[in-house]
Parts: structure tokens; C-alpha cells; sequence
């Protein structure tokens, strides 16, 4: 395929990721990173950022300022966190073009407007007209060291699909694809409670069966969460589902999370400021979220139920664990 202008709005592990693939694939890679001039100077000269054994590509540009990533791009990847979206777009909308194709990489929801995904958030913020988002058991340190792996692409158009599908795809990605934009976003949202739960569980000192359990209905309240959030139950399924939610519950902050709740010892608000030290636990703001629409829609959810109880009204962790094996339908 011909050469593609990209510009990457990241630079963090996964936005690195995205450009040393991109640019070992022949297309034209700028990649922002919120750094100073000094930094920005270094790293053009050694074309080392965030991974300290890994030499990136030398054909990948750097920039600090979002005018020179994003404009005049064919299209635009966004990888930054969901809780920093909106003020990314305010800022790059200015430099944007109703003709450019937008990537969204991030996982979450827009809390404050409702639950609005980021897809919705990016067509409401920018004079973009299509987005497409790709999900999916992706940890940016395997992928830059080419470990085998399968992505989920989300786009409404056939064409837009198969382009971005030669764009990333390598001999270690490849991808599933559907149209449903809104099943593959909300796969990388409700994946994260569950991760939580399994680690609470294993922090109870419960084994595999346990996390079998937790994960196998895990995922059937995810598609009936989702389905009643627009999305068809079939996308979780795919990469951007089941894979997802796996690769999470083995490890991660919101596992991780999950594991100090189990442990008993402090409050779950606490553990938030004292353990996790303020990083964004994406599963524990969800978990509340979710709680409304279950209620309000009386969907079948007894973990999510569950793990609501342990977070947010301080019950037993063990003894819900244990009175899950009877909520499910048989």
C-alpha cells in the first residue's frame, strides 16, 4: 500500500508502540510527546523514550507541540488516557481536518457526559467524520518486543477496516474486525471490575478455579451490560472481549487493585491514595457507573453487583465470593 502520513498522540508506552510499528511498516510517523525541548533534543538524537532497551525506528519524527503531529495528517492515532481526552481534543481540534480518519486506542468512558464513549467524544469535539477504534489484549511492552498478537479494529466502513488493517498489520499483529464501534469500546471499559474481582479473589488466597469462575460469568455480564449499551453481544467474542478481559485478569493496576482490597487491610479509598498513589484505576469509577445501569435496566450482573458491595459499601470480600456461586443462572 502507498506511504501514509500518521501522526500519534501519545507518547507513552502504547503511542511508541504504535509509531515503531507504523514506521518499520514504510508510512511517515510523527509522534507527540509532552516533553521539554531538551528531552525532545536527546530523543532525536538517540531515538530512545520510555522503553530504555528498545532503539526506535530512525524514520520516526518527534515533536512537542500538537501543530506539527496533527495537521495536514492522513490520519491521526489517539492513545492517551480516556480521563484526558476531552482536553487533548480541545487542543487539537484547531489543526484538525474533516478528511482525516481518526484512531482511537484509548479505554474508558467520558464520566462526566454520561457514559459517552470515546468515539462519541471525538465526533462531538473535533469536524472529524470518521473514527474507528481498535481494542483487544495489547501490552505495549510485548508488542514492541513482537510478541504474537491479536487486535480487534472497529470501524462502521468496510474500506476504513481494510485500511487500517494494512497499516498495522506485521508477521506478529493481526486482527479481527466488526462494525460495531461500540462493542469494541466497551469491551476495553468493563473488562477492568472484573480484573478487580479476580484479584481480590486470589488475594483471599482462592486458586484457578476460582478465577475461572470469576472470568467465564465475568464475560457473560459483560454482554448483557453491553448489549444494553448498544453494542451486540457477538463483539465480545472477538479480541476486544474475551482476549481483553483475560490478559487483564493476569495482570495489571486494576488487578493489582483488586489484590490490596482482598488483602482486607485498608479501605478501598485509601488504597486508591496510599497504595495505588493516584494512578487511574479505570475498573473502580466503572464499577459505580455500571451499578446504575444494572439497577435501572435490571440486568443479570452479580459480579459487578458484588464487587460494588465490597468497593463501595465496605462488605466482606470473602463472604460475597462465596454467595456469587449462587447467584448465577444455571
Amino acid at each position: 500500500m502507498s506511504n501514509i502520513t500518521v501522526g500519534i498522540i501519545s507518547g507513552g508506552q502504547m503511542g511508541t508502540t504504535l509509531a515503531n510499528i507504523l514506521s518499520e511498516n514504510q508510512h511517515d510517523v510523527r509522534l507527540y510527546l509532552h516533553v521539554d525541548d531538551t528531552t525532545l533534543s536527546n530523543i532525536k538524537k538517540t531515538h530512545i523514550t520510555c522503553y530504555s532497551d528498545v532503539v526506535l525506528s530512525d524514520s520516526i519524527r518527534f515533536y512537542n507541540d500538537y501543530e506539527s503531529v496533527v495537521k495536514n495528517v492522513d490520519v491521526l492515532c489517539l492513545a492517551v488516557p480516556s480521563m484526558a481526552m476531552y482536553s487533548v481534543l480541545i487542543q487539537i481540534s484547531q489543526f484538525m481536518n474533516k478528511n482525516q480518519k481518526v484512531i482511537n486506542f484509548s479505554k474508558g468512558f467520558h464520566h462526566s457526559s454520561k457514559f459517552m464513549r470515546m468515539s462519541e467524544l471525538i465526533l462531538n469535539n473535533t469536524v472529524c467524520n470518521k473514527v474507528a477504534s481498535i481494542s483487544g489484549p495489547s501490552l505495549a511492552y510485548e508488542l514492541i518486543k513482537k510478541n504474537p498478537t491479536r487486535l480487534t479494529i472497529g470501524a462502521q466502513n468496510a474500506k476504513d477496516r481494510k485500511l487500517i488493517k494494512n497499516m498495522f498489520s506485521t508477521s506478529y499483529l493481526t486482527f479481527d474486525e466488526t462494525g460495531d464501534i461500540a462493542g469494541v469500546e466497551i469491551s476495553g471499559v468493563l473488562k477492568n471490575p472484573i480484573a478487580i474481582m479476580v484479584g481480590i479473589s486470589e488475594a483471599l488466597g482462592y486458586g484457578k478455579n476460582t478465577t475461572a469462575y470469576l472470568i467465564s460469568e465475568g464475560i457473560k455480564e459483560i454482554k448483557r451490560i453491553g448489549a444494553c449499551l448498544g453494542a451486540n453481544p457477538k463483539t465480545f467474542d472477538k479480541s476486544c472481549g474475551c482476549g481483553d478481559v483475560i490478559v487483564t485478569c493476569l495482570g495489571g493496576r486494576n488487578k493489582q487493585f483488586g489484590v490490596y482490597v482482598g488483602q482486607q487491610t485498608k479501605k478501598p479509598t485509601d488504597i486508591l491514595n496510599l497504595e495505588m498513589k493516584g494512578i487511574l484505576i479505570e475498573g473502580y469509577k466503572t464499577t459505580e457507573l455500571m451499578n446504575t445501569i444494572i439497577k435501572n435496566n435490571n440486568i443479570n450482573a452479580p459480579i459487578f453487583n458484588s464487587l460494588y458491595n465490597i468497593l463501595y459499601k465496605e462488605k466482606d470480600s470473602k463472604q460475597e465470593i462465596i454467595d456469587l456461586l449462587f447467584k448465577f443462572d444455571f
